[in-house]
């Protein structure tokens, strides 16, 4: 059996709202800690847009989709899937330096 290793990085509110993301409804930020899935989030005033996601650093799906319930089945959102391996590393080399950035902000 393979090893899935999961983390996340994700904007912690939307800064008209000063709400928490992680803590509205519909999002499993919550779930993803007691899972003990790794989350760090920025605490920065502007607004984090990164949408993607990276899988065994071999695949990158990257768009405007928000990863959210509102997205799949209401919005009309994009979404790209390339196995472009600079590219992939080009995203990978972005989350990298965002997981640092972020290391002392943990969910």
């Amino acid at each position: 059996m393979n090893e899935v290793v999961v983390v996340v990085v994700m904007q912690r509110s939307i800064p008209q709202h000063h709400s928490p993301q992680m803590t509205k409804t519909g999002s499993d930020i919550q779930e993803f800690v007691q899972a003990g899935i790794p989350v760090r989030h920025d605490r920065a005033v502007s607004h984090m847009h990164h949408k993607y996601c990276i899988i065994d650093a071999r695949v990158l799906m990257n768009g405007s989709f928000n990863w959210t319930r509102q997205a799949v089945l209401q919005n009309n959102e994009n979404v790209v899937i390339t196995h472009n391996m600079a590219v992939v590393a080009k995203f990978g080399e972005q989350f990298e330096k965002l997981w640092q950035q972020f290391s002392g902000n943990r969910a």
